[in-house]
């Protein structure tokens, strides 16, 4: 089969593709569920292939030395649940922080979606 063209439309990169370009991939009726219009990004809103390409590869790193670090934790300290929330609670309680500061925004805990 031929390759499929995902991501560039007509030459502009940043304008998202039109159901009848995206023909077979539509489920039935047409929609993907959202009934907002796509707006076209402006090219400065998009981050560089640079930094895209730096926040994979931190992001692969990351996983592959937290897969090694439990391994090893799990050896010496074979309570996954309590190793799990040590790992767990000190990231919630720095998002908190963060988000107390105005660093990030956060959104409310709602229980019922836990």
């Amino acid at each position: 089969g031929g390759r499929r063209n995902l991501g560039h439309h007509r030459g502009n990169p940043y304008r998202p593709l039109s159901p009848a370009t995206v023909g077979a991939s539509m489920p039935p009726g047409g929609s993907l569920g959202g009934s907002a219009r796509h707006q076209p990004v402006h090219p400065e809103a998009l981050p560089s292939s640079a930094r895209v390409t730096l926040l994979v590869c931190g992001h692969a790193i990351s996983a592959s030395l937290l897969l090694v670090v439990n391994k090893w934790a799990l050896q010496a300290f074979p309570f996954v649940w309590v190793l799990t929330t040590l790992q767990f609670l000190p990231a919630a309680v720095l998002v908190w922080l963060a988000g107390v500061m105005g660093a990030i925004e956060v959104d409310r805990l709602e229980w019922k979606k836990l």
